[in-house]
């Protein structure tokens, strides 16, 4: 019995070995490697690592988990996807992630075989990623150029496919994809055929989003341009308020994209460091930057001049509170309530960063108009 007795506790106690040692391995499992810590870390932090892919580092990732983690930093891009094909691939009915999977296919982030699937379970090899890496580029800012400028050496240049090499090429030169090591003679090595891990994967995509500037952009969404060409009007949602945030500042970015929003104004066109405005019965606006100033010009209709100085006070508070600037549009304020419709062109306010002229329009049957001219120096 004392014989039963002690096996029963060597048994226990195994177990309780077995338990607390898988643990440690459990934990040792979901821990990125030393070199990815760090990036990992970093990646977590930005909010483009998805929950499912925040453990098992080491394991190859599949088509289908790289197109999570593409989207997740295209999203923070600012960029929105609209899905003009909802059925790319015969083999992803009915898979977990196939709204993702659409979402990545119609961004551009992916593609599939020539017989029609997706293979979303497969695994991806290092060149085929970097094909992966560049789309995702083109799909954050389509007017990249991603051509390799230089050719690199690699110790195994000899099993890059054709197909790959502008694209192993560019994410090399760009530190967004890196080799495994160095051979003997100091040439470092591309392993193009060996799989990607998910570590690999999400450091390639944060160093990525570095390299764009994706982390020093503003996630604001998009902006509704009104467009004119050839008599046509179009309107079409762009995500470049985002870049325009980043020149500008996010206050002045809000209040235009507001601003796009309302029924009688419209944002006719934007750049990361130009937009002009209209405003129906208002007036017009026009921001700029140009070397170290940010210039804001408005210029009032003949109708509803109050308004046209409540928006312009609106665009120009965004980045500046001085009370000169308050002062100054008090006295436009004044102007126009006892308007003298025969006056000739005048200064009604200035300080040194506004200036405010009244003028008659000899366009509009004489009317009075107001031009206001605001300049900021930058540091």
């Amino acid at each position: 019995m004392k014989h039963r007795y002690g096996i029963k506790i060597l048994v226990v106690m195994a177990l309780i070995m077995i338990i607390v040692g898988g643990g440690s391995t459990f934990n040792e499992v979901n821990k990125p490697s030393t070199w990815a810590e760090k990036e990992i870390a970093a990646a977590i932090e930005k909010n483009i690592v998805p929950q499912e892919l925040q453990a098992n580092y080491q394991k190859p990732i599949k088509r289908y988990e790289y197109a999570l983690l593409a989207l997740e930093l295209l999203e923070s891009s600012g960029n929105v996807v609209s899905v003009k094909y909802p059925y790319p691939f015969m083999d992803i009915n009915n898979h977990s992630y196939e709204r993702d999977i659409v979402l990545a296919y119609n961004a551009g982030l992916i593609s599939g075989y020539t017989d029609g699937t997706f293979r979303p379970d497969a695994e991806i090899t290092r060149q085929e990623v970097t094909m992966m890496l560049v789309n995702l580029i083109k799909a954050i800012k389509s007017d990249k150029d991603t051509s390799a400028k230089e050719l690199n050496q690699f110790s195994d240049s000899g099993l890059i496919g054709k197909w790959a090499l502008d694209s192993v090429n560019y994410c090399f030169n760009n530190d967004i994809v890196k080799g495994i090591g160095k051979d003997k003679q100091g040439l470092d090595i591309m392993s193009p055929n060996g799989t990607t891990s998910i570590e690999q994967a999400i450091a390639m995509i944060h160093r990525l989003g570095n390299t764009e500037k994706v982390f020093h952009q503003f996630n604001l969404g998009t902006i509704q341009l009104t467009e004119y060409k050839d008599d046509k009007k179009t309107i079409r949602e762009s995500n470049v308020v985002n870049e325009f945030a980043v020149s500008f500042g996010e206050g002045l970015a809000k209040e235009v994209q507001n601003f796009s929003q309302l029924e009688n104004i419209e944002v006719n066109s934007m750049t990361n460091d130009y937009t002009y405005i209209t405003s129906k019965g208002t007036g017009v606006f026009s921001i700029l930057k140009s070397d170290k100033h940010i210039y804001i010009k408005g210029q009032s209709s003949d109708i509803n001049k109050l308004e046209f100085v409540n928006m312009y006070k609106g665009l120009v508070d965004t980045i500046d509170d001085s009370s000169e600037i308050d002062i100054v549009l008090a006295d436009l304020i004044e102007s126009i309530i006892s308007e003298d419709k025969y006056s000739v062109t005048s200064i009604v306010g200035q300080s040194d960063r506004i200036t405010v002229y009244k003028e008659v329009d000899i366009n509009n049957n004489g009317k009075m108009i107001y031009d206001i001219f605001y300049t900021k120096v930058l540091n």
